[in-house]
Parts: C-alpha cells; structure tokens; sequence
C-alpha cells in the first residue's frame, strides 16, 4: 500500500506574493521571475497549503495597494487566497511588522507586547 505524501503547509511572505504578481504583467507562462512561476504554479497545481487568516490577508491586501496594485487585482488575488487557502488561527498571539514590501511574522511567548527594555 502506498502511502500519500502530505503536501507542505505554509505562509507565503508578501514579498515573495507582490514579485510573483509583479512578474505576472505581462505573461506568467513567459515570464522568468521565479515568484511570479511559484505564484502560478500554485494557481494551477495547488502545490501546497497556502496557509491564511484574515489577518494575514488584510496584510497583502495592504502592501499590494502600497505597491500600486489595482484594487480589481487585489481582490482576486485575495478572493483566491480564500477560496483556496487553508485558514488558521495563531496558537499564541502574533505580531506583524510591515515594511514597503516585507512582512515579517513573530510569535510572541506571552500575551503582553514586547517593549524596548524586554531584551
């Protein structure tokens, strides 16, 4: 009996989402920026459990708009990332710390938020 290989689970950085869908502009089947190929391959094939939560997803919506994303775009990528996604809820409490074009997740051991004087 063959055993089925559970597929990998994961956050995507946005960084990694808004290259893929800058590299979408012009054809994604002749493009050669590789997150606009993962992005892709991911519509097509679902390689992989894009894990998401609302927070997550008001977080890419928020830095594709930064990045000059059309509203209509952004809410199919992330009507997409509902309908195919697999949501979750953080175990503990999750900080996030958006830049331009990254965010960075941090799990954070206790519910108070860390303070300049915690390290």
């Amino acid at each position: 009996m063959s055993q089925k290989r559970r597929k990998s689970r994961g956050v995507v950085d946005t960084s990694v989402l808004v290259a893929g869908v800058a590299g979408m502009k012009t054809s994604v089947h002749e493009s050669n920026v590789a997150s606009a190929k993962f992005v892709q391959r991911w519509v097509e094939e679902r390689t992989f459990v894009w894990l998401i939560s609302d927070e997550i997803l008001e977080a890419y919506r928020e830095v594709l708009a930064r990045m000059g994303v059309r509203r209509p775009l952004i809410g199919k990528i992330v009507n997409t990332l509902r309908a195919k996604g697999e949501p979750v809820e953080p175990a503990r409490p999750v900080i996030f710390l958006l830049t331009p074009t990254i965010i960075i997740f941090v799990v954070v051991r206790s519910t108070e938020m860390p303070t300049s004087s915690s390290h």
